[in-house]
């Protein structure tokens, strides 16, 4: 993993990771809420390895810290749509013609704003486990430990068809 960030066109900060191969089909990566950039890295606690897991597929995921979390800078006036504004710099400033998104839970709503707004980047989206409902006291409380079922194996097979067999 690579971890970096950016100085957006606004002077905010973008904090981003780059997991798998420097040469791998990139996939943006939306994290759930809360979270971070890091959130992949869960996925060792249950003895999966998502470097080896993408250097077997050849996938790159580039993971963006949203404003406000991880090392991003706080955007006030922030929207669904002017973070995929922030993800759009960052796609250019990587050098990224076009991509798919994946997302976990919260950044559904992220995936589906940058893939309205750049169609002609954005190739495709994945949304595992996205979110319906509010995020108040009983229900944040009912979630717990709720990663323990991302088997990133089959999201990845099924997202990206057979040419995968991991």
């Amino acid at each position: 993993m690579e971890e970096s960030t950016i100085k957006l066109t606004d002077g905010r900060t973008l904090s981003y990771a780059i997991y798998g191969p420097v040469t791998g089909t990139p996939i943006l990566y939306f994290h759930g809420t809360p979270s971070s950039r890091l959130e992949l890295l869960l996925l060792n606690n249950y003895r999966m390895d998502i470097e080896q897991l993408l250097h077997q597929t050849n996938l790159k995921v580039i993971a963006v810290d949203r404003p406000g979390m991880g090392l991003s800078t706080f955007n006030k006036n922030g929207t669904f749509l002017s973070f995929a504004s922030d993800a759009k710099e960052l796609l250019v400033y990587l050098n990224i013609k076009n991509c798919s998104v994946l997302c976990w839970s919260g950044g559904g709503p992220y995936a589906l704003a940058i893939a309205h707004q750049y169609a002609d980047v954005i190739k495709q989206v994945f949304i595992v486990c996205g979110f319906t409902r509010r995020f108040i006291k009983d229900v944040v409380g009912e979630m717990g430990m709720n990663k323990w079922y991302l088997d990133l194996q089959n999201i990845l097979r099924s997202c990206w068809g057979r040419r995968f067999q991991l």
